[in-house]
């Protein structure tokens, strides 16, 4: 037998448990059948044997199983939550922001080996919230449409008065530029300071006077009309009732952050 074979602890510790045990349950039936002879120093040697050897097998056994647990936990905290965790963290950023959220890191996990690594508990949990998220996504695309027109209706009736191009699609550009929230948040009812500059400056290059008041009345009316529109507060609604799904899925992903393998 080649004797790299016994160098090896997880051969050579099991068969010197094996032996020592037959060895000690040998002398113990002799002992038995031979009363009148005083074995124990030499039952007692196979005995310390086997106990010394059957501690060591339990202690390697645990060993590997700890360190085959650890690096377990290892992979699919960097691999799989740590990953997820960020991509929910942002979903939750972008729909703060009036962004449509979508999870492409699940997306990648979900398309490669790493899915069987996944808990089941945690992947029915994010496939339940990517079907919450295409339907906000219906949603969003709507109010988005309707804002558009909102904003383009609110600009219609400026005119080019000084031989310039019409500033009207300009200034719906700048608003939509500004970002989303004054579209889809009740409660950013002003532009960015720079934008509105902006406004002001392309309404008065049109050869209109007072430019900052026809600016601000402009863009108190879109607002007023955002806040009123139908597919603007189905979006929000939407909203509402999605954002604490994110937080629970989140929340579930945090507790296999803290225990990857539980």
């Amino acid at each position: 037998m080649d004797i790299t074979w016994w160098r090896n602890p997880w051969h050579f510790i099991p068969v010197l448990w094996i032996v020592s045990g037959v060895i000690a349950a040998a002398v113990w039936a002799y002992q038995f059948l031979h009363p009148e002879l005083d074995l124990a120093l030499v039952f007692a040697l196979p005995v310390a044997v086997f106990t010394a050897s059957f501690s060591a097998s339990m202690g390697m056994w645990l060993y590997s199983h700890i360190t085959r647990e650890s690096r377990d936990a290892q992979f699919r905290f960097e691999r799989i939550y740590t990953p997820l965790y960020d991509d929910l963290q942002r979903v939750i950023q972008d729909l703060d922001r009036g962004f449509i959220g979508s999870l492409q890191k699940w997306q990648e996990i979900n398309d490669t080996h790493l899915k069987v690594f996944v808990a089941q508990e945690v992947g029915h949990a994010v496939e339940d919230l990517v079907r919450e998220l295409k339907t906000y996504h219906e949603v969003w695309n709507e109010a988005y449409s309707a804002a558009e027109k909102i904003l383009i209706d609110a600009t219609m009736h400026l005119t080019d008065r000084v031989g310039s191009r019409n500033p009207g699609p300009e200034i719906v550009t700048e608003v939509k530029s500004s970002g989303y929230q004054f579209l889809f948040d009740p409660n950013t009812t002003t532009l960015d300071p720079n934008r509105m500059t902006n406004i002001v400056n392309r309404i008065g290059q049109a050869g209109y006077q007072d430019a900052r008041r026809l600016a601000d009345e402009m863009v108190k009316k879109m607002k007023e009309t955002l806040v009123l529109n139908g597919k603007v507060v189905a979006r929000l609604r939407e909203i509402e009732a999605l954002m604490p799904k994110v937080e629970a899925v989140r929340e579930l992903v945090h507790q296999r952050l803290i225990r990857p393998l539980s």
